[in-house]
């Protein structure tokens, strides 16, 4: 049996060259677990803006002065891993095309493929590990983001414009992984 997905990049790699998959989605949608896996598989830098925010800010406002240092440094994060011939995961939530835009840019001027990966699960899903995240931490999830803030988020959430993978569910999203690793083992 075929798997459900294959490669669909929204700009194409060269031949050897990185790739940057650039995550999409609301907080508690499955977008650090899924990127810690692939950063394993396929040796990229994961580049996550929870982590950064805490390395930077060790008290947390939020801010968007605080947001905007938060991502200039993971653009850099992400710019230096491609410009070393590194595939670069940026972890963000990338809720809006203007939010994107920038990923998007820095693949064209370094002249890398781009794919995008958005984690749309159930709303249900999304409340469900919310929850269990302040009931039962994850040493690995740094996000501090709660339901209010999903609420918050959710509204600003827009689809994204062209080629991407969107991910409902689990087995979607172990899809799109072995996809990526495939594609990127050629």
């Amino acid at each position: 049996m075929e798997p459900a997905f294959e490669p669909f990049l929204a700009r194409p790699m060269r031949s050897g060259g990185p790739l940057l998959i650039m995550l999409s989605g609301l907080p508690g949608s499955g977008k650090s677990t899924w990127a810690r896996r692939l950063a394993k598989a396929i040796g990229a830098d994961h580049v996550e803006t929870d982590r950064l925010r805490r390395a930077i800010f060790p008290v947390r406002t939020y801010s968007g002065k605080e947001h905007a240092v938060v991502y200039r440094a993971a653009f850099e994060a992400v710019r230096r891993a491609l410009s070393q011939g590194k595939h670069g995961i940026l972890d963000a939530t990338n809720l809006t095309d203007s939010a994107r835009q920038p990923a998007r840019a820095l693949a064209e001027k370094l002249d890398v493929g781009l794919a995008i990966v958005v984690f749309v699960p159930a709303e249900e899903e999304i409340r469900r590990r919310l929850a269990s995240r302040f009931e039962r931490p994850d040493p690995a999830d740094l996000s501090e983001a709660g339901i209010a803030v999903f609420e918050e988020l959710r509204a600003r959430f827009r689809p994204v414009v062209g080629p991407h993978w969107q991910i409902t569910t689990d087995t979607e999203a172990d899809q799109a992984l072995a996809a990526l690793v495939r594609l990127l083992a050629v």
